[in-house]
Order: C-alpha cells, then structure tokens, then sequence
C-alpha cells in the first residue's frame, strides 16, 4: 500500500521485481480510461504540450464547479456560498466530488496498481 507518491514513472524503474501485487491511490490518474479524464488530458497536451499535473486537474475542477454555481444562479457571495453547499456529484476528472455543509470537499479517488510494467487503474 502506498500513496501518491508511487504515482510515477520512477516507481516501475526502481520497484522492478519487487512491484506485484501494490496498490497506492492517487487524487488524479491521467492514463484513466474514464471519459471525462481522457478528454481533459487530450485537451491539456493540446493547448500546453504536456500531460495535466494534479494541480491542474484539481484546478479544472474547482473552475467548473464555480461555474456550475454561477450557472445555477450565484450572483452575488452568499448565493455562491449556498450554491456551493449543495454540490452533490460534481463529475470532475479528479473524481465525483460532492460539498459537504462545512465546505470541505469529499471525492472519489483513483485506486492504481501496477500490471505488465505499466501503473493502471485498479477500479
């Protein structure tokens, strides 16, 4: 079991034989096969050249779910505030995201492991 931090290229060159059967998650996967994902990735490369970075996916997010609110009817600070509280399966690329009444956010996270060389999502 691991973190985040195993999400990377460095982790197959080190681990060699040593990687069957480990499992670590991630807050954005962008090899994942998930519609929403794939196109986002496909766009980032696109405009920027380079594969999204969580921060950037973690970014999208947050900007969509703003403009969700906005769209929704937010004009002014506390309709924002109130729109946002009731966020409930935000279909973000970092994962369904909902807003809970405190204002933090509860999500999904990418559940990754390593098959053929290769890290891949495991759910």
């Amino acid at each position: 079991m691991g973190g985040n931090g195993w999400n990377s290229p460095e982790l197959i060159k080190m681990g060699g034989k040593f990687l069957k059967s480990i499992y670590f998650v991630d807050g954005f996967y962008a090899g994942s096969q998930r519609m929403n994902v794939k196109k986002f990735v496909q766009q980032f490369q696109n405009n920027y050249g380079e594969s999204p970075s969580n921060l950037s996916a973690q970014a999208y997010d947050a900007a969509g779910i703003v403009f969700q609110a906005i769209i929704a009817g937010a004009d002014n600070r506390l309709k924002l505030k109130n729109k946002l509280l009731k966020i409930k399966n935000y279909p973000g690329v970092t994962g369904e995201t909902d807003i809970t009444k405190s204002g933090d956010s509860e999500k999904n996270i990418f559940a990754l492991t390593v098959r053929r060389k290769k890290i891949v999502e495991e759910n």
